[in-house]
């Protein structure tokens, strides 16, 4: 009896550590439309993309690690998101806004992790009211507020594309007149290809922000914290300083 008395306990225990390893790792989500410097993603498997390095990849990691969980993470479509997030193939994203309704449920939001704008990059400096009839690169799936109106009345023309270094390309080599992406994003490639320049017109600021799933075991007050501490230490500025980004970006509390 004592003998199968113990055998039961060691079960038990195994049994929760088991389930508590499993808690302990968090589905991270990056989108398939992202390019570097916030995420570098290879496509040597085109049905399983990976995402090698980045800034939202070290910023995941790092937050998940802070609040105690490990990281498998995953490459998934825009479009695919919000269903990922309701049948559980992804519990965390990070690089969000609230604007974008369809994952108002079903998930918490974090503080905001940093600020962020998008920018208008053309090769020719111009001004707004000389846009008429051009072309803008812009992202599959992706709003843009302050142009929605410019769209609508055909005043400049949307051209999609998967992602923004696809919209780069075709802006270098003069297929698009212009395009969108992340200040980020452009402080990278400016160093790249010097001869871009970003159009004086404001798209905005962004509150950028992490998103999980309420089931992924996640106190919103521990991500909240582990944010915190990581914007007190300036842990994102070397993070940005290490994929040699010159201009610094702001903290969501400046």
């Amino acid at each position: 009896m004592p003998f199968l008395l113990s055998l039961i306990v060691t079960f038990l225990l195994t049994s929760v550590s088991a389930e508590g390893r499993t808690k302990r790792n968090i589905l991270y989500a990056i989108t398939s439309s992202h390019t570097p410097p916030l995420a570098y993603i290879s496509y040597e498997n085109y049905t399983n993309p990976t995402v090698e390095k980045g800034i939202l990849l070290e910023i995941g990691v790092e937050l998940l690690k802070e609040i105690g969980f490990t990281t498998t993470t995953v490459t998934i479509p825009k479009k695919r998101l919000t269903q990922a997030f309701k049948t559980k193939k992804v519990q965390m994203i990070c690089h969000m806004n609230e604007s974008w309704q369809s994952l108002k449920t079903d998930v918490l939001w974090s503080t905001d992790l940093y600020r962020n704008r998008d920018v208008i990059v053309t090769l020719e400096k111009t001004e707004i009211h000389k846009l008429e009839g051009k072309t803008i690169g812009t992202l599959v799936n992706y709003r843009y507020p302050k142009l929605e109106s410019y769209f609508e009345r055909h005043f400049v023309i949307r051209e999609d594309a998967p992602t923004t270094q696809s919209n780069l390309l075709k802006l270098l080599n003069r297929r698009i007149d212009y395009a969108i992406m992340t200040d980020i994003e452009y402080n990278y490639f400016k160093i790249r290809h010097p001869k871009i320049s970003k159009l004086n017109f404001d798209l905005g600021e962004v509150r950028a922000k992490c998103v999980i799933s309420k089931d992924a075991g996640i106190p919103i007050s521990n991500l909240n914290a582990a944010i915190d501490k990581f914007k007190r230490s300036g842990r994102f500025e070397t993070i940005i300083n290490s994929y040699n980004l010159r201009t610094k970006v702001p903290d969501a509390g400046t």
